[in-house]
């Protein structure tokens, strides 16, 4: 039954394109700083983004929102 519950939570999960484009770059290193130079944000924009994903996936820091982001397929290189 658990395996089931997370199984279901994985499918249902959902990121904007916005908040995946953030996870990928940071995934190849960029800063906030960077993401934002590249994407034409805000720092807080990007920030934003980072947060709303984390909330979504469940994760605490940024490493373990990229991380769980390719591990249920919803960013790619």
């Amino acid at each position: 039954e658990l395996c089931h519950d997370i199984m279901t939570r994985a499918q249902t999960l959902r990121l904007t394109e916005r908040e995946q484009e953030t996870l990928r770059w940071a995934a190849l290193g960029k800063t906030s700083d960077d993401i934002a130079d590249i994407l034409g944000l805000t720092k807080r924009t990007v920030d934003q983004h980072f947060e709303n994903a984390a909330r979504k996936l469940g994760t605490v820091n940024r490493v373990q929102t990229v991380v769980k982001a390719f591990r249920h397929n919803l960013i790619t290189l």
